[in-house]
């Protein structure tokens, strides 16, 4: 059976359902009314497992017995490189959540890696939005790389942006591959709006480093941090910050952004505070080195780094980038979209408590006597409802 739509409970498209921040949309989304149709790859994977479980969790939690999962939630498959499926995929749906997006931990050699499926993807649901006269709004999750990104950074001196700032894409510009993704995909969404005029509006979300608690059983992208500090991969720390956002903020901003109608044809940066790698170290190291961890908190001069920076292209990527710190607005988002910004601290040991929760990092030690692993209050917060197991 496909999700229902109906007046009151009118069916959402989340793209990259199984992503970090698309996994707390989808539980927000039922949550808050909405029947969610979901994209992954491949309906067999065991990351769409994962999606299942979480979503039958959350109709669970927040529908109740009394109506079947697959009356609230189904998955589907299309894939960014490709049209095929996207026509089916907007069907009947009232809004666009398109959160899909490449993201890796390491920088490819070839920038177009990136760029081509972000591009594709945003451009393949357009295309099929604008076909489907059921859409009213569709909401582009885009990134703080699309803003800050590009520009000369000189330690010691802190940057400000806005949403009125856009990351310079040019050739000779120090732009990642990542940034340039997004920045080239956001502007084609806008370039879309602008030449084909269709039937709903454009909304664009810019987050920055998301953290905070994950509902997912494998390791994202933004979890690679924090799992690098809890195991100790991570022996000396770089001097870099990060504009940080809780991802379930995040999810709550999707949701506002739907039907918020000041919203219409913005970009929305959803940042709370820019914070030092350091900084989050520390509070890790103070919540869990007695769990068992052991976080490290030392700073690594800049000459290592450069060093390092010869054989290691994740060391190249960032050197630019240490000893700088930007800030970005946020009144925008709590103005239009209510978004109050939980602090990122709060977020981090969050994250921390649900990667252990998740079976992502273990103690090298076990907690001494008296000391929970993790507390009953930190794991109601990391998981806020029961997931159950579908697999064999």
């Amino acid at each position: 059976m496909a999700a229902n739509a109906s007046p009151a409970r009118p069916l959402v498209l989340i793209t990259g359902v199984s992503g970090y921040i698309a996994s707390q949309c989808l539980v927000a989304a039922v949550a808050g009314g909405y029947a969610v149709r979901g994209t992954v790859r491949s309906k067999t994977s065991a990351k769409a497992m994962r999606v299942m479980e979480i979503a039958t969790g959350a109709v669970t939690a927040y529908v109740g017995d009394v109506v079947a999962v697959d009356e609230v939630f189904e998955l589907v498959e299309a894939d960014l490189m490709h049209s095929d499926g996207w026509d089916a995929a907007v069907a009947g749906v009232a809004y666009v959540l398109h959160t899909a997006s490449p993201f890796p931990v390491v920088m490819p050699r070839d920038e177009n890696e990136l760029i081509r499926p972000a591009v594709a993807g945003v451009e393949h649901i357009l295309a099929a939005a604008a076909k489907e006269p059921s859409i009213i709004r569709v909401v582009v999750t885009s990134s703080i790389a699309a803003i800050g990104a590009g520009h000369a950074k000189i330690a010691g001196v802190e940057a400000e942006y806005s949403e009125a700032d856009w990351s310079n894409t040019a050739d000779d510009s120090p732009i990642d591959a990542y940034a340039k993704s997004k920045t080239l995909a956001e502007r084609a969404a806008w370039a879309f709006m602008d030449e084909h005029a269709p039937g709903f509006d454009l909304v664009a979300l810019c987050p920055g480093y998301v953290i905070g608690p994950t509902l997912l059983n494998y390791p994202t992208t933004s979890s690679t941090l924090p799992i690098k500090l809890l195991t100790r991969a991570m022996p000396v720390l770089p001097r870099l910050s990060f504009g940080c956002v809780d991802v379930r903020d995040v999810a709550a901003a999707h949701m506002a952004a739907l039907t918020a109608p000041d919203a219409s044809g913005k970009r929305y940066i959803l940042v709370e505070r820019a914070v030092w790698v350091s900084e989050f170290a520390q509070h890790l190291a103070s919540e869990f080195d007695s769990r068992g961890f052991n976080v490290p908190t030392k700073t690594a001069p800049y000459a290592v780094l450069w060093l390092a920076s010869w054989f290691d292209s994740a060391v190249a990527t960032i050197l630019p980038s240490i000893g700088t710190r930007s800030h970005f607005t946020n009144t925008a988002a709590t103005r239009d979209l209510g978004i109050t910004f939980r602090d990122s601290m709060a977020s981090m040991i969050s994250f921390g408590y649900s990667l252990i929760a998740n079976g992502l990092v273990q103690p090298k030690r076990m907690p001494p006597a008296g000391v929970d692993l993790i507390p009953s209050e930190a794991l109601a917060e990391v998981q806020p409802f029961p997931i159950p197991s579908l697999g064999e």
